[in-house]
């Protein structure tokens, strides 16, 4: 009888700690301090990007050979929305560094997020004859791929993704895709 009445309070502490911490943490629209806080962290981060982008073109300025500057300059733009700046900025990079799988997967995402799903497809696909085990290029593959309407070969690109190593987040993430894709 004291051991039920002992899980009873644990459930009701539990039940009443999880909905305090709910309750406590969500914050409704109308909260004018949770909407300061969105603004000022959207302040900071576009601040902290407009840094970085200030010191990779300082980096590029004093060596313009600089791929890895290059590339990271692109990755900035890609992380604020500018994809159109990023796209040439990872050409440059891939120009430099050929063999930069990060870059090219990124600029065919980059395509693929400005509607140039050929141009996506292309990118990737040369990264893949570049480097046939990296498993983020076969799973961007496959999105633009789906992106084109082509079912087939996006499939067959996340079973690739899928296959290199079916533990890991890309593995997993591309077997999510294969079964919402029949």
């Amino acid at each position: 009888m004291m051991r039920n009445k002992a899980a009873i309070i644990v459930i009701i502490l539990i039940i009443g700690l999880g909905a305090g911490y709910y309750f406590g943490m969500v914050k409704k629209p109308e909260d004018k301090n949770h909407k300061t806080e969105a603004v000022a962290s959207e302040k900071n981060q576009q601040a902290a990007m407009d840094e970085a982008i200030k010191v990779f073109k300082e980096r590029i300025a004093s060596n313009p050979k600089d791929a890895e500057a290059i590339g990271r300059l692109a990755d900035v733009y890609f992380e604020s929305g500018k994809f159109e700046e990023a796209i040439s900025e990872y050409k440059k990079a891939v120009k430099l560094n050929p063999k930069d799988i990060d870059s090219i997967n990124d600029l065919g995402l980059a395509y693929l997020y400005v509607g140039k799903t050929d141009d996506a497809v292309s990118e990737l696909t040369k990264g893949t004859n570049i480097d046939p085990m990296y498993q983020r290029l076969w799973l961007s593959l496959g999105f633009a791929h789906i992106s084109k309407g082509s079912k087939i070969e996006a499939r067959k690109a996340w079973q690739r993704a899928a296959a290199i190593d079916p533990a890991s987040a890309i593995g997993k993430e591309a077997n999510k895709f294969l079964e919402r894709f029949k």
